[in-house]
């Protein structure tokens, strides 16, 4: 007996199959309503999202996608993202090699954790803000850099930056703790004591006269004592001649001399200081010193005074250092560029 004529003969066994079919097929539509419904959901936020603010939506095409709104919140953090996060991955890396210099990590284990001493806090902060200022502008001059740097760490914003910093480096889960090992013997000469001497001389003045005020400025450096600020002064010693002065610390090696001893300028010299040099219808006599943090200046004015002799026998340009300590000048003429 075929299953159609046992559902003929007895007409009740009908209804469970049938009911049974339409909850079945309820169920689908009901299923396939809501996913339909999620999609197209999901589909016209996507499309919203990306739709410029001057674009209806009944203009929009679903075969392009359109850029954030210009200027909007997504653009502006966008741009803030991508200008800072070098920077500050440049800031960070910075930190923590001058950490390693004064003798100090960073660590993970928050029961290690200790202050950084006052002087070496503010240390740090001051050059942070130099290469923060190098980062951002390549062709500003080592002193325009420690100047402002100088700046903010007598306004307080120096420390300020840095301590906030270190503030967001603890919520992160980074600490400063004292280093495993000693410090590197190169660091123990830290900071450099760094001078820049220009004299600008008429084309009337002689060679004996830039010479005697160089040997000036010798004696009044022999007679001070330094201090951590940079300094900048300009003076017009007699008609004619002009000399300018600049004193700075940094703890950024290695400082003008990389080599270990030489008596021809370093090409760092070269690049970032005499071919800076403006001309003009002056005859320019330039002169680079650096110091350890131990020299004394009796040894700056000696400086001064070995590199204004080979001045006066003729020489136009040369050098003498020994590892951080030592010279490098260079003598332009009018109009001369380097």
């Amino acid at each position: 007996m075929t299953y159609l004529q046992l559902v003929s003969e007895n007409s009740s066994l009908l209804f469970p199959v049938a009911g049974t079919a339409i909850v079945v097929i309820f169920f689908i539509v009901v299923i396939s309503s809501v996913t339909v419904g999620f999609i197209d959901r999901r589909l016209s936020k996507s499309k919203n999202a990306t739709l410029p603010a001057n674009q209806s939506a009944c203009e929009r095409s679903i075969l392009f996608t359109y850029p954030t709104t210009f200027a909007g919140a997504e653009h502006g953090e966008s741009i803030w993202r991508s200008l800072n996060t070098d920077l500050y991955q440049y800031i960070l890396s910075e930190l923590q090699k001058s950490l390693q210099r004064e003798g100090f990590k960073l660590t993970s284990f928050k029961d290690e954790r200790i202050h950084l001493p006052r002087n070496i806090h503010k240390a740090i902060a001051k050059q942070l803000i130099v290469l923060k200022e190098q980062y951002l502008a390549p062709l500003k001059s080592q002193f325009e850099c420690e100047k402002i740097a100088q700046n903010s760490i007598e306004n307080g914003s120096a420390e300020i930056f840095l301590e906030r910093i270190l503030a967001i480096n603890s919520e992160l889960g980074w600490y400063i703790a004292h280093s495993d090992g000693p410090r590197d013997w190169l660091y123990q000469n830290l900071p450099y004591r760094q001078m820049k001497i220009t004299v600008r001389a008429t084309k009337e003045m002689l060679t004996r006269d830039v010479v005697r005020c160089f040997r000036d400025i010798a004696y009044q450096i022999k007679e001070s004592s330094f201090t951590d600020k940079t300094m900048d002064t300009t003076e017009t010693v007699e008609v004619g001649i002009t000399c300018e002065v600049q004193r700075w610390s940094t703890s950024s090696p290695p400082g003008f001399f990389p080599g270990v001893a030489g008596r021809t300028v370093p090409h760092n010299i070269e690049e970032q200081h005499f071919n800076m040099v403006i001309p003009d219808s002056c005859k320019q006599y330039v002169l680079l010193l650096q110091g350890i943090n131990s020299t004394s200046p009796e040894a700056m004015a000696a400086l001064i005074d070995n590199a204004a002799e080979r001045i006066a026998e003729g020489e136009s340009t040369g050098a003498d250092y020994d590892d951080d300590y030592g010279y490098a000048f260079k003598v332009f003429h009018p109009g001369q560029c380097s």
